[in-house]
């Protein structure tokens, strides 16, 4: 059975269980958006912390290298460094000279900016 009808607001009379569904559908959606909020909040918190710690990480990261091995044996030896923010380095072990730089997090990529001549004796520098 319909109930009358308000010409100003638009709306019907309503049976209290159908107010009481109505309240329980707006207090749901009211919870599930607040959760939502609080989610994003708390994604917004970590991501800041997790800012925070890469950037502490790399402060106190630089003067030690997480890896500074020698790999292989006598004239083919080199030194590998890995390095914040996940650079590995292979290097001359005698003279320093880096011989070839991974992309930050992708140890196995070359560094698109790395000069694989740069250092050498009679190379001009730009």
């Amino acid at each position: 059975m319909r109930g009358a009808h308000h010409p100003e607001s638009g709306l019907q009379d309503a049976s209290p269980q159908d107010l009481r569904a109505t309240l329980r559908s707006l207090q749901d959606a009211a919870r599930q958006a607040s959760a939502r909020e609080q989610q994003e909040q708390a994604r917004q918190a970590a991501a800041r912390r997790l800012r925070e710690a890469a950037r502490f990480a790399d402060m106190h990261a630089v003067a030690a290298p997480l890896l500074n091995k020698r790999m292989g044996q006598g004239k083919t030896a080199v030194l590998v460094r890995f390095s914040m923010p996940g650079v590995l380095r292979v290097l001359d072990p005698m003279t320093g000279r880096e011989l070839a730089r991974s992309e930050a997090g992708a140890p196995d990529k070359l560094a698109a900016d790395f000069d694989p001549l740069a250092g050498l004796i009679g190379r001009d520098h730009a």
